[in-house]
């Protein structure tokens, strides 16, 4: 009975003749159920050499009745006169007097597989380290629960694809060293050259997975929507410069209301190389009292990453590198611990 009142009232937003209402309207679509996530691994462990231990370990998560965006004002079958704004699409849209409509719906799921191994040695002699590595893969056929709509919310099953998200390669390794060679020293010496700890933390990993989209155009004529183009070849065989990232031909303008065929994360985006490494000392002054020096470089070989990439079909920087991480950092710290 409550959602047939709903309907009616959307359906009639504007009562009688003159009556103002608004133009924009954000609802909740029945029926609403709770999200659920479903998760199971087998792993196995075994001991390499003394205190260093390897494992591997697949993976698997389930996500149903996730939270994700619809629009359930969108015009229900393209129409060749409103491409491109050229008539505006209201007369034509389900409920009249209104634009557009977003409705947080929970009929989306998501699943993730993965292959995870770990080489861990424990402390001994003063080192310790970990190596970990991951391949795994991503699917969804929603972007978020506030992310951006379908590009038809009539068609989910369209939408299914690597999730923004997606990484599909993750390498992690991280080492702490208690530099051991100066313990027999005496004197000024030991104080300048014994008690060094080095540390260093990398990360090297595959690109997100990225999706092209047709920018202010609405090329299906449908009332808008994040629209996507056709996808006629191949995209990841481009030349992965700065200046084009992606086979930017791999790409065209569907026909005119139509949708594009290119699915969701088809782009493998620009992967990234990161390493840490830190040098410290602690100093005594008193029994409760000291000094700690810490110098710290973030990205110490200054490896360019790319973290942005123009997905915009008709922008004129289609394809190239827009955006950057961190260069090289320096950072020095003295503290004093009591």
């Amino acid at each position: 009975m409550r959602s047939r009142k709903v309907q009616r009232a959307v359906g009639n937003p504007g009562g009688a003749p003159g009556t103002l209402f608004p133009p924009f309207l954000n609802l909740v679509a029945p029926p609403w159920k709770y999200p659920e996530i479903q998760k199971w691994s087998l792993s196995v462990q075994r001991e390499a050499w003394r205190n260093t231990s390897f494992s591997v370990a697949y993976v698997g998560t389930k996500g149903t009745h996730l939270l994700g965006a619809l629009t359930p004002n969108q015009v229900p079958t393209p129409n060749i006169q409103l491409v491109g704004g050229a008539t505006s699409a209201d007369p034509f849209r389900p409920f009249r007097g209104y634009t557009n409509m977003t409705a947080f719906s929970t009929q989306f799921d998501s699943s993730y597989h993965a292959l995870q191994m770990v080489l861990l040695h424990r402390l001994e002699h003063g080192l310790e380290f970990q190596a970990s590595f991951t391949h795994s893969r991503s699917i969804t056929d929603s972007s978020g629960g506030f992310g951006a709509p379908p590009q038809d919310s009539n068609n989910i099953a369209a939408e299914r694809g690597p999730a923004g998200n997606n990484v599909p390669n993750v390498l992690a390794l991280n080492a702490i060293w208690d530099v051991p060679f100066f313990h027999n020293y005496h004197g000024a010496r030991k104080v300048a050259l014994d008690g060094w700890q080095i540390s260093t933390l990398a990360n090297i990993q595959s690109g997100f997975s990225l999706t092209p989209i047709l920018i202010g155009f609405d090329n299906a004529g449908v009332g808008g929507s994040l629209q996507r183009p056709n996808q006629i070849g191949n995209p990841n065989n481009g030349p992965k410069t700065v200046a084009q990232w992606f086979n930017t031909a791999a790409f065209a303008l569907p026909a005119p209301a139509t949708f594009g065929n290119a699915s969701n994360g088809v782009v493998k985006g620009p992967g990234a190389i990161n390493w840490d490494m830190g040098l410290g000392k602690n100093f005594p002054i008193r029994e409760s009292v000291g000094l700690r020096f810490r110098a710290q470089v973030f990205n110490v070989f200054n490896h360019p990453s790319f973290n942005s990439v123009d997905l915009g079909f008709q922008s004129p920087t289609f394809g190239q590198v827009v955006g950057t991480l961190s260069p090289r950092i320096l950072q020095l710290a003295l503290d004093l611990t009591f």
